[in-house]
């Protein structure tokens, strides 16, 4: 039975305290709804945005809806358990910090499947949600709830109006509700603290070896041009675009043999790139083709630069 002192809403939105998060009450707000505004705590937030949640959450009360902050185990101690860090095709994160306590508390408060459950998710996006619905009729992230997505025609313009209506500056990167999430690009890693460094590598040395011998690291070689640890994926993401050359240590962890190949194969045209002392120009804009050639190759084979990371992937 649901606590019969919880308001009543026919609403309930997913927040990350992310632009589109905020957007979207704005919209509900100016279209005369109210709703339950949950937040996800995944023990992985950027020190600081709880912060932003907490003035996110204060400015939502002052409009008539309920905040709701949803805890769990932390990323942290799940990959422990896991012995593992999720990876694309495993992201048990999002099922094990979003999902499932997400459905425990709709199950809680809402226990007929009443609520319409909304994200603010846009088709301006990306391309992977150029085609995003605006309603789905049964949702089973969301226990089978009907889940719309009001702002899914929504430009980056109108989305910024929104925010501005709402007395919040457009934040130039994601919600950092995951600091930083497994798929996170160059951009997300360059705000990495190095506390934040140190934390992930002593999660990283503490889970030891697969049976296999690789090491339990955070982020895929392949995403970061074979660099293997955290310490050698920041030296990725602060190098600039194509001057990035693994160190020895690096080098030494990548077993896999067709990442080792095109890994080298960048690096080895970089390397030529880099020596050349010559005054042909001809043949210096050869080098430098060749080098974008496999910087393309290795980002289409990596998806390099590009965060998967999103509420139709891991949010609820």
């Amino acid at each position: 039975m649901p606590n019969p002192d919880t308001p009543t809403h026919d609403y309930v939105i997913f927040s990350s305290g992310g632009n589109d998060s905020i957007a979207l009450v704005q919209w509900m707000i100016e279209n005369k709804h109210t709703a339950f505004v949950v937040y996800s705590d995944t023990g992985w937030a950027q020190p600081g945005w709880l912060d932003r949640v907490a003035r996110v959450e204060a400015w939502c009360s002052s409009h008539g809806f309920t905040p709701v902050r949803i805890g769990s185990m932390g990323l942290p101690a799940l990959v422990q358990i896991k012995k593992a860090w999720p990876r694309n095709g495993l992201q048990f994160c999002t099922s094990a910090l979003k999902i499932e306590p997400g459905k425990a508390w709709l199950a809680e408060v809402d226990p007929d499947a009443e609520l319409t459950c909304c994200v603010g998710v846009r088709r301006a996006e990306s391309a992977r949600r150029s085609t995003w619905p605006e309603h789905v009729e049964e949702s089973g992230k969301h226990g089978g709830r009907s889940l719309w997505s009001p702002l899914v025609r929504h430009t980056d313009e109108e989305r910024d109006a929104l925010l501005a209506r709402a007395g919040f500056e457009p934040l130039p990167h994601r919600s950092q509700e995951c600091y930083p999430c497994i798929n996170a690009n160059r951009a997300d890693l360059r705000l990495l603290t190095p506390e934040r460094v140190d934390e992930i590598e002593a999660l990283e040395q503490g889970m030891g070896h697969t049976s296999k011998g690789k090491p339990r690291t955070m982020f895929r070689p392949y995403r970061h041009r074979g660099a293997q640890g955290v310490r050698e994926v920041m030296r990725w993401a602060t190098a600039e675009r194509g001057r990035y050359r693994m160190s020895d240590e690096g080098a030494a962890g990548v077993r896999d043999t067709e990442g080792r190949i095109a890994v080298v194969a960048h690096a080895q045209a970089v390397a030529a790139l880099a020596a050349y002392e010559g005054t042909d120009e001809a043949e210096r804009a050869g080098l430098v083709a060749a080098v974008e050639v496999l910087e393309a190759q290795l980002a289409e084979m990596l998806e390099d630069g590009a965060s998967t990371c999103d509420s139709g992937m891991c949010g609820i």
